[in-house]
């Protein structure tokens, strides 16, 4: 792991590498980094004083202490969005389409 650029706010329980590992910790909290950065993040200490985590956003960070922004988020609600139109359109109705035929009218009026 990659030296702290604020070894004061990064404590020893803190000392993980990726945003996930980090906000999992209760303590804990990401200064996160666009790509293009030297260092794209670190976790440092969430009960630090405010001064000290207002460093992260001065110096064009992110602070993330509950959740990890991704640009990949986006992609998975698309994602999601697209499998329920076409499976709307595809496969879905063959349920109900199946159980119209099998059952005489007389049932299909009663339970519909």
């Amino acid at each position: 792991m990659k030296a702290s650029p604020w070894p004061d706010i990064v404590t020893p329980s803190c000392a993980v590498e990726t945003c996930s590992q980090c906000v999992a910790q209760k303590s804990c909290g990401f200064c996160m980094f666009n790509e293009t950065a030297d260092i794209p993040g670190f976790c440092i200490d969430g009960t630090a004083s405010h001064s000290s985590l207002d460093r992260c956003e001065i110096s064009g960070g992110t602070y993330c202490s509950s959740h990890c922004y991704s640009q990949s988020n986006w992609f998975m609600v698309i994602a999601i969005f697209a499998f329920v139109v076409y499976f709307s359109v595809g496969l879905a109705p063959i349920p109900f389409l199946v159980a119209a035929e099998i059952f005489p009218q007389h049932l299909r009026d009663k339970f519909t």
